[in-house]
């Protein structure tokens, strides 16, 4: 079975915002998959899919936006050890996943692949 994800996206700089069905992402070495129960979008998101930062911020299109994420670990990838499966957690995610998969173990990146 394919997991997909809802999530609120641009699909170009300055485009409308909607919400679109995207394949979950499969959580990675020192990451962890949060099942979003909740996101906030905020200025700096509107900012960013309007292209005021894509000089120090490229962006992968389609963009996923809401930086601000509450739910339930759902997944740990190996070398994850602050978090264990079930436990309740929030975040104001970075935008390091939508340039590189790279992080420290335990680093929380951007989206649903926290």
């Amino acid at each position: 079975m394919t997991f997909r994800m809802r999530a609120v996206v641009v699909t170009e700089y300055g485009g409308k915002a909607g919400i679109v069905e995207l394949p979950a992402p499969e959580v990675a070495p020192g990451r962890i998959l949060i099942e979003i129960a909740a996101a906030g979008m905020n200025p700096m998101d509107r900012s960013i899919a309007g292209g005021v930062w894509k000089s120090v911020m490229a962006a992968t299109f389609p963009m996923v936006l809401g930086f601000d994420v509450a739910g339930i670990v759902g997944d740990i990838g190996e070398e994850t050890t602050r978090f264990g499966v079930g436990k309740s957690t929030s975040a104001r995610s970075s935008t390091s996943r939508r340039r590189s998969q790279k992080s420290s173990p335990d680093h929380i990146p951007t989206g649903s692949t926290l």
